[in-house]
C-alpha cells in the first residue's frame, strides 16, 4: 500500500513539474512579449553588461492596421502556455491512484519506474534553466528603451478582452474539438459485450473490415482515465514493452488484411479525456471513442460484473 502511494505521488509530481515549466515558459513568453509592446517607434540602443551592446526595436510594416495587429496578437504565446499550464496541472492534481495501481511482471514495466526517476530528475533541470532564464529576461528588461504608446495598450487590451471571455472560448472550443474526433473508434453495446468499429473511415480502402467484438467475461479490467492519466499509466506502469508494441503493428496489419478477427493490442488514441483501458488475458486497449462520454459502456460492465448490484468485486469494477 505504501509502495503504490509513493508511486502515485512520483507520477503526479512529473505532470506537477511540467506544470511548472510551463508557467514558467508562459512567464518567459510575457516578460519577452510585454519588452517589445514597450519598445518605442523605431526602437533604441540597449546597453547590458552581460549581452553587450546591441540596438533592439521592431520595424513598422508599413500600414497602421498591420502594426495594430502584431501587438494585438503579441500575447498569443503567453496566452497559449498558461493555459496549456493550468490544463497540465489540474490533470495533474486530478489523477487518481486507481488508475494506475495495474503494474505488470514485465522487465519493461522496471524500466517504466526508471523513467519516473529520470523525468523528474529532467524536469529539476529544465526549471533550473528557466530560472536562470528568466533572471536574465528581467534583467535584459529592465535596460529595454521604453515607451508607454498605443502598443502596449493594445497588447493589455487583448490580455484583458482574452480574459473576459475565456469561459465561453472554452466552450466553443470544446465545441469544435468534436470536429477532430471524427474517424475515432465507435462502439454499440450487445448482452455480452461491446462491438468496436476501430476504423470508421477504413471502409472504402478495406471493404471486407468487420467492427471487432469483445465479450465482457474476457475482460478484467475495464476503467476510464482522463489523457494525462493515460499517457501516465503508458509510460510509468507499462513503460517501453517493445513486445507490446509489436503485436499492436503485427495484429493491426493482420486485421486490416482480414487474416485475423481483431488486434490483441491497440493504444492508438487521440489526445482527449475518457481514454478506455480495456484489459484482459488477450487483450490490451488504451482507446478513444467518438462520444461525448463513454458512462453506458462502464455501466453495462459493471452490470455485468455485479449482476446483484451489490459492491464489486474487487479489482473488477474500477471505473
Amino acid at each position: 500500500m505504501f509502495r503504490r502511494v509513493v508511486n502515485i505521488v512520483r507520477k503526479k509530481a512529473n505532470q506537477i513539474l511540467i506544470a511548472i515549466g510551463l508557467f514558467m515558459l508562459s512567464a518567459i513568453a510575457l516578460i519577452f512579449t510585454v519588452g517589445l509592446a514597450l519598445l518605442p517607434d523605431g526602437g533604441g540602443k540597449v546597453v547590458s553588461p552581460v549581452l553587450g551592446t546591441y540596438r533592439i526595436g521592431i520595424q513598422s510594416f508599413g500600414s497602421p492596421v498591420a502594426d495594430a495587429l502584431f501587438y494585438i496578437l503579441l500575447p498569443i504565446p503567453f496566452i497559449l502556455t498558461l493555459e496549456a499550464a493550468l490544463w497540465r496541472l489540474r490533470e495533474g492534481l486530478e489523477m487518481r491512484k486507481e488508475t494506475l495501481k495495474y503494474k505488470p511482471g514485465t522487465v519493461w514495466s522496471a524500466f517504466a519506474v526508471f523513467n519516473q526517476f529520470k523525468d523528474i530528475i529532467s524536469a529539476v533541470i529544465f526549471l533550473g534553466a528557466f530560472i536562470i532564464l528568466i533572471t536574465l529576461l528581467l534583467h535584459e528588461l529592465w535596460l529595454f528603451p521604453k515607451a508607454f504608446s498605443k502598443n502596449i495598450a493594445l497588447y493589455i487590451a487583448t490580455i484583458v478582452v482574452y480574459f473576459a471571455i475565456r469561459k465561453k472560448l472554452g466552450k466553443a472550443w470544446k465545441g469544435a474539438a468534436k470536429r477532430f474526433r471524427k474517424g475515432l473508434p465507435t462502439y454499440r453495446l450487445s448482452e455480452d459485450g461491446v462491438t468496436i468499429n476501430l476504423f470508421p473511415d477504413a471502409g472504402k480502402k478495406f471493404p471486407e473490415l468487420q467492427p471487432i467484438h469483445i465479450r465482457f467475461e474476457e475482460i478484467d479490467e475495464l476503467q476510464v482515465m482522463t489523457y494525462t492519466e493515460s499517457e501516465a499509466f503508458l509510460k510509468y506502469n507499462i513503460g517501453p514493452d517493445f513486445q507490446l508494441s509489436k503485436r499492436q503493428i503485427e495484429d493491426t496489419a493482420a486485421y486490416l488484411k482480414g487474416k485475423i478477427q481483431r488486434p490483441s493490442v491497440y493504444t492508438y488514441g487521440g489526445a482527449k479525456n475518457d481514454c478506455v483501458l480495456i484489459r484482459g488475458p488477450e487483450l490490451f486497449y488504451m482507446i478513444s471513442f467518438d462520444t461525448d462520454n463513454v458512462s453506458d459502456l462502464t455501466q453495462a460492465y459493471q452490470s455485468f460484473k455485479n449482476p446483484s448490484g451489490g459492491a464489486c468485486p474487487s479489482n473488477s469494477c474500477d471505473l
